[in-house]
């Protein structure tokens, strides 16, 4: 319900929005139940990032918390006071530290999410969702991300598994290829293509 509140929202106001991580992958699931999720991700983009921010901050002015706009790859804003309705606008999806890497990326997320291609129905409206073609790099470099700080979680390696799966069901050879090649230049310039193709093991 907050998912598709905040979105609708956010149309209103003429922002194109896109569910990103959690709960948008959760529905790729046999059953969604399978896969847990915490707070609700939306990529607005660097251009409505702000905008996006402040009209959170006004409809929910009675917010528990929220951290400051100016500030990170994005605005979280936590609704109670225990934690259970958090929401996170991201103005990228992340960040990379090498700077030509992090240009490869962006150019990625910009093409395959602005706008989004797929959708999902989130409380009887559609809501966009990235496509599995940026899933299958995205949701690695996320869980990469994980694993070098905090841990990574089986659940990460398991939404990695199913976007590879639907990303090579969906596209055609042609498109393939194409994919394959951009992203082992991006995994090149971030010199993760080992840890790419060990992660691959392991989902085997």
């Amino acid at each position: 319900h907050l998912t598709a509140e905040v979105i609708q929202l956010l149309m209103q106001h003429q922002i194109p929005a896109t569910l990103i991580k959690g709960y948008s992958l959760s529905a790729r699931y046999p059953d969604p139940d399978m896969r847990q999720y915490g707070d609700v991700d939306i990529y607005v983009g660097e251009a409505n990032y702000h905008r996006a921010a402040e009209i959170l901050t006004q409809t929910y002015a009675n917010a528990y918390w929220h951290s400051d706009i100016r500030g990170g790859i994005h605005y979280s804003i936590v609704l109670d006071e225990h934690i259970d309705r958090v929401v996170e606008l991201h103005r990228v999806t992340m960040e990379l530290a090498d700077r030509r890497a992090n240009q490869l990326f962006q150019a990625f997320t910009q093409r395959y999410l602005e706008p989004a291609s797929c959708s999902i129905e989130v409380c009887g409206r559609r809501v966009s969702v990235p496509p599995a073609a940026y899933n299958g790099l995205y949701v690695f470099m996320h869980a990469w991300h994980h694993f070098e700080s905090t841990g990574v979680g089986l659940r990460q390696l398991g939404d990695w598994a199913l976007c590879l799966k639907l990303a090579h069901e969906q596209a055609t050879p042609t498109e393939r290829l194409a994919l394959r090649n951009e992203i082992d230049q991006i995994l090149t310039a971030l010199h993760l293509k080992t840890a790419w193709q060990t992660f691959g093991h392991i989902l085997v």
